[in-house]
């Protein structure tokens, strides 16, 4: 009797395959967050990485991140824009649905995607985007900044074709050189649009394209988003405890989104 006692509480449960997730204690500002760990590493090689290294061995050091009084702190970020991430990566109705998120708040998204490799959700964050409205120079400046040849493309030629020019602040914000390039380009349209009304009828086709003047720049950012998608192929999530499957990113899956934003941009590098 005794002994059967003893192998009932000596007997180790059975991990479930799916649903034994470890959690892991953030510090972001001054606010705590306590989330699955696999949340992130399955989204992120850098956390991969992070929750992959031995800790606490020997039983004498707290893990980091494993309770309150020890979280891991995340400096340079802020915490709306976490929760933000949170909204698209562990979404807490059910069933989950697609986060509505401000302009501002999808950009917030991104910035933290793509320093933290999310290659996945930073596609996600540029196809939610780019059916946002947003000004030529802000298309710009964000695609500049995180690498989207679709919104270089399309912002450069809202600015030559638009009929208000580049003021100082604009030319400030996307960088002198693409303004002096849009000063270029908007000089010869103004000169095709002379010469083809002068005398009343068109004598001709616009014979100018934004690869005249940004080609090099053009080529380069569709070489760095290629690398982007190169790397949601190549990049196997993390399993978690016994094997659970990848979460989809706001409950919506994204594969085809992705592909997409692939084609959509193989399409540019030839205009």
């Amino acid at each position: 009797m005794i002994d059967s006692t003893l192998d009932l509480l000596s007997a180790q449960p059975e991990k479930d395959a799916l649903y034994y997730l470890i959690p892991v204690t953030l510090k972001i500002e001054d606010t705590l967050f306590r989330i699955p760990r696999f949340i992130l590493m399955s989204n992120s090689p850098i956390f991969q990485d992070m929750f992959a290294i031995p800790q606490g061995e020997g039983g004498t050091t707290q893990i980091e991140g494993s309770r309150d009084t020890n979280p891991i702190i995340l400096d340079h970020v802020k915490q709306d824009d976490f929760r933000h991430l949170l909204d698209v990566v562990l979404p807490l109705d059910v069933p989950p649905t697609e986060p509505v998120l401000s302009k501002e708040a999808w950009v917030a998204v991104l910035r933290l995607a793509d320093m933290w490799e999310m290659h996945r959700i930073r596609l996600h964050c540029i196809d939610k985007l780019t059916d946002m409205s947003m000004s030529p120079v802000e298309r710009l400046v964000l695609a500049k900044n995180f690498h989207v040849p679709q919104w270089l493309h399309t912002g450069y030629t809202d600015l030559v074709n638009r009929n208000e020019t580049l003021s100082m602040s604009d030319s400030e914000n996307i960088g002198y050189r693409s303004a002096v390039g849009v000063f270029q380009l908007r000089e010869q349209r103004l000169r095709w649009i002379y010469e083809n009304y002068r005398y009343g009828y068109r004598i001709g086709e616009q014979k100018f394209t934004l690869n005249s003047v940004f080609e090099d720049e053009l080529a380069d950012e569709e070489a760095i988003f290629q690398t982007y998608a190169a790397a949601i192929d190549t990049t196997n999530p993390v399993p978690a405890p016994n094997a659970a499957p990848t979460p989809t990113v706001g409950g919506a899956h994204v594969d085809s989104q992705t592909s997409q934003l692939i084609s959509q941009a193989d399409t540019l590098s030839r205009l």
